[in-house]
């Protein structure tokens, strides 16, 4: 998708303006957004977009502005999915999130009940994230933009949480 605008959209589970989920006969879904803006969108998990189960999101100078989710993901969820934005300058500005990850929620989720596990990958480049919030851990405000939970290809990490720095 090139030169898109999603503004004000809502669902009432996840991806306010956008949702990509492989089913189990699918290919992995893939999609791309170029110079696309997302704006004023919410959801209760992944405010703009949500991504899972072997899904593949690429974006390329893309804005995300005031997007919010009462749970993960202000902007972006994704849960065995792929985000990679490394072409053009990608933007997160003013995204909440009533959970964790004001701009970006990254999680593995096992496909168990499949047979099947999955990792999430993400690559950043050239991101700008400014003023973001996150409500997690217990009702304080925290400036965190990126919000990534345990994969297994390293039970022996724990949950990390990237500050504004990133």
């Amino acid at each position: 998708l090139t030169d898109c605008t999603f503004t004000g959209n809502n669902a009432t589970s996840a991806g306010g303006a956008f949702h990509e989920r492989k089913s189990s006969e699918e290919k992995s879904p893939t999609v791309t957004f170029t110079n696309c803006a997302f704006t004023g969108n919410s959801a209760n998990e992944g405010g703009a977009v949500y991504g899972s189960t072997d899904s593949s999101i690429t974006l390329a100078g893309t804005t995300f502005t005031e997007n919010a989710s009462i749970g993960n993901g202000g902007a972006i969820s994704i849960h065995a999915a792929t985000v990679n934005a490394t072409s053009g300058e990608n933007r997160f500005v003013c995204n909440t999130a009533g959970g964790n990850g004001a701009a970006l929620y990254i999680s593995y989720t096992s496909g168990a009940e499949e047979g099947v596990g999955y990792d999430s990958t993400v690559t950043l480049t050239g991101v700008v994230f400014d003023d973001n919030v996150a409500q997690g851990n217990g009702g304080e405000d925290y400036e965190r933009d990126i919000w990534t939970e345990m994969t297994p290809s390293d039970p022996a990490s724990s949950t990390q949480i990237f500050p504004k720095s990133f």
